[in-house]
């Protein structure tokens, strides 16, 4: 497993990982304002430009809700980051998971990015990897 380490003082851990097919990328911790999620998502662009994959199975362990606003600003910026047309499998485990699932996934097919959030790990690989 190739471990990131994060900035001194982050308040998350992330792992990054080439699996078969896919990059895999997880993140635990806290991430309830968008300086922290988006730290974490210009070190996963830059994974997957260095890897050359086309998908990514993206794990977020325990974490707060962001807004639906914030959503929107981290949508838009990981769209700028050069991850349109992206495969994302996006498994939040979260009980509400899908308070804003809706919303990050239109507003993140708006924006070029092939996004879908699942509760589980095993359904989002299948996605992932459906041709």
């Amino acid at each position: 497993m190739n471990y990131v380490t994060p900035s001194e003082g982050a308040d998350y851990k992330l792992s990054i990982e080439q699996r078969q097919r896919y990059l895999y990328a997880m993140v635990d911790g806290a991430d309830d304002n968008v300086k922290t999620v988006l730290a974490y998502w210009k070190k996963i662009a830059a994974e997957l430009k260095n890897s050359a994959e086309r998908r990514l199975l993206f794990e977020k362990m325990r974490s707060a809700e962001l807004s639906v606003t914030a959503a929107f600003t981290v949508t838009s910026a990981v769209a700028s980051m050069g991850l349109v047309g992206t495969k994302i499998a996006f498994v939040k485990h979260d009980p509400d998971v899908n308070r804003t699932s809706a919303f990050t996934e239109t507003a993140s097919l708006n924006r070029g990015l092939i996004v879908k959030i699942f509760a589980a790990a095993d359904i989002a690989e299948e996605w992932l990897l459906r041709d």
